[in-house]
């Protein structure tokens, strides 16, 4: 969703905020890496985390544009939202509904691709996986249902990865007016609510479960070429599991 958002923003003017981006400035960051990648990216959260915080602070003090990257795994979002609406600022949330095994799988692609090029990588431990899954309809229903956004876009996975599909959205009348064509026809989704957009779209079915078969074969060969951990050997399992119960 960052590259299709930081497109919307003429001559790229706008400044991409995401905790992922800082953790590779750790001071012990290499050495952490090579001795326990899967849990790299929790070790050096905290860190992260705090200098994410800084920056974002930082372009909220000088009125930048910005895209900030975020799970929505919990509630804290709403205070920082809430401050950005008292500042001033149009609040887009843009969310992008996946199903689940298609999620988790991307999540562990991109995580080897990660270790593949720089030695780290974006490590979902599996419960804690599902809980963050689990959790995002409802704080996007919390952040509709207090008003806490000028629009909020939810967006299924299209023909083209880099071109998600909207399927729905709801804008305040303000912002309506102010930056969208007068032609906009709001009611034509076919969903009443960011959440209820969320979770139809995560239940469609997938139709070509042999591919997603083979894409678990190759990670799992990948993981296990570098000599698999314990960790990366349960999302390969839950992975076998989740696969078994779609078919």
């Amino acid at each position: 969703m960052i590259g299709y958002s930081k497109k919307l923003f003429q001559d790229n003017n706008v400044v991409i905020i995401t905790t992922d981006d800082y953790k590779p400035f750790h001071p012990k960051a290499n050495e952490i890496a090579r001795k326990f990648p899967t849990k790299y990216s929790s070790i050096v959260e905290q860190d992260s985390a705090l200098w994410t915080n800084k920056v974002l602070h930082e372009a909220m003090k000088k009125k930048y544009n910005f895209i900030f990257e975020v799970t929505f795994r919990n509630e804290r979002i709403l205070s920082t939202i809430q401050e950005l609406k008292e500042q001033g600022f149009n609040v887009i949330i843009r969310g992008l509904a996946v199903p689940e095994l298609e999620s988790l799988l991307s999540s562990y692609e991109r995580y080897e691709k990660q270790v593949e090029t720089r030695d780290w990588g974006r490590f979902f431990n599996p419960s804690n996986y599902n809980y963050i899954y689990k959790n995002v309809p409802d704080v996007i229903e919390k952040i509709e249902k207090g008003k806490y956004y000028d629009a909020i876009e939810i967006f299924k996975r299209g023909k083209d990865i880099k071109i998600p599909e909207l399927i729905y959205a709801n804008y305040t009348k303000k912002y309506r007016e102010q930056y969208l064509n007068s032609h906009v026809v709001l009611n034509q989704f076919n969903y009443c609510t960011a959440k209820e957009a969320m979770l139809k779209s995560r239940n469609i079915e997938i139709k070509d479960m042999p591919k997603i078969k083979e894409r678990v074969k190759i990670l799992e060969r990948a993981f296990y070429r570098r000599k698999l951990t314990e960790e990366e050997l349960k999302a390969i399992r839950l992975l076998n599991d989740i696969v078994d119960n779609t078919v």
